[in-house]
């Protein structure tokens, strides 16, 4: 094994642990607005009714700042604020982009 595959091996398990790490965030903001129930890991935020427009708006607000990062009006057009699964994937990249 090269040390450039140890590296990208590394790097792999890295992004997946901080994957995990920031879903596990994302789901308990999400669940700061009530008794949510999942009914899997990929729930949309508007069309399964789990937050209106007012409670999106307060919920990617805690996003940005739990992460310190911050949403512009192109990364909601890229439908990366739908679900969970898409937002987690977009906030891992914005943290890896940051570093």
């Amino acid at each position: 094994m090269t040390s450039s595959s140890t590296s990208y091996e590394t790097s792999s398990v890295a992004r997946n642990a901080n994957f995990d790490r920031i879903k596990v965030i994302l789901v308990n903001l999400l669940r700061s607005f009530g008794d949510l129930n999942f009914r899997d890991d990929d729930v949309y935020f508007k069309q399964d009714g789990l937050l209106d427009s007012l409670n999106s708006l307060r919920f990617f607000m805690m996003v940005q700042k739990e992460f310190n990062i911050r949403f512009s009006p192109q990364d909601v057009k890229e439908n990366n604020l739908t679900s969970l699964l898409n937002l987690t994937e977009f906030v891992a990249r914005k943290v890896d982009s940051d570093r």
